[in-house]
C-alpha cells in the first residue's frame, strides 16, 4: 500500500540509492529527525551502520508503510 504524502524521490543519489539518512526518513513523513532515531532505537525500524553513519534501507520504508492503518 502505497501513502498518498510519501515519495520514495531520493533528494540526491540517483537510481543507485539503497537508504535514508534518518533525517531524511523523518522528512519523508513531516517529522523531525528525532522521531526516525526512536523509531530505530526503540527497534522499529531497522537500521545499516557504515562507517559511522546511519542509513535505513528502501525496504524499510516499504515494510513501515505497508503496516500502516487509515486513521478514521
Amino acid at each position: 500500500m502505497s501513502h498518498p504524502h510519501i515519495t520514495r524521490e531520493p533528494s540526491q543519489g540517483g537510481e543507485n540509492r539503497r537508504g535514508y539518512t534518518p533525517a531524511e526518513f523523518a522528512a519523508l513523513f513531516g517529522r523531525h529527525a528525532t522521531w526516525a532515531y526512536r523509531l530505530l532505537y526503540s527497534g522499529q525500524i531497522k537500521k545499516i551502520a557504515y562507517l559511522g553513519r546511519i542509513i535505513i534501507p528502501l525496504s524499510e520504508l516499504d515494510r513501515f508503510t505497508s503496516n500502516a492503518t487509515a486513521h478514521e
